[in-house]
């Protein structure tokens, strides 16, 4: 029994006859066709997610009092919205990421999704973006009650 194979618009290969250039051909297209396909499994994880050190300025801390707009208690971070006033007095939009829900709920305040609401005024300190003017990687929260919360960035500490 003869099998033939066609690829991608080619001339029919008989592989029981010329099997040195037939089969050298489908090696290489198998070879390629896998090799793209590992390049790709492995670039997209890694290209998905930033690098900390490259996204915030480790060698700066800011502290700023804020007032929380909103709160989202989710995957991949926990984002904290907040305005703050500047040095001209005015309110500016901030944003504050941080770690992911599960470490928040294991530190010791435990914080939840109802941790913070709309209206909340906290002092946050972190470090700011390399590339956004008002984004800031959030290293401690300071409730009004004076209580403390370390976002314990394992990248920033071990720097």
């Amino acid at each position: 029994m003869i099998h033939t194979i066609k690829w991608l618009g080619t001339p029919n290969w008989d592989l029981t006859s010329h099997r040195g250039s037939s089969m050298k051909a489908l090696r290489s297209g198998l070879f390629f066709l896998g090799l793209t396909g590992a390049h790709l499994l492995f670039m997209v994880p890694g290209h998905a997610h930033h690098s900390f050190v490259a996204h915030y300025d480790l060698d700066r801390e800011i502290r700023l009092e804020a007032i929380v707009t909103s709160y989202q208690f989710r995957n991949p971070h926990v984002l904290i919205y907040f305005e703050a006033v500047n040095e001209s007095g005015e309110l500016e939009e901030w944003v504050a990421e941080t770690n992911s829900p599960s470490l928040f709920r294991r530190r010791a305040r435990g914080l939840t999704g109802d941790s913070l609401k709309p209206g909340d005024t906290i002092t946050i300190a972190g470090y700011p973006s390399r590339h956004n003017h008002n984004d800031i990687h959030v290293n401690l929260i300071i409730f009004p009650d004076g209580e403390e919360f370390r976002s314990g960035n394992a990248q920033a500490q071990g720097r």
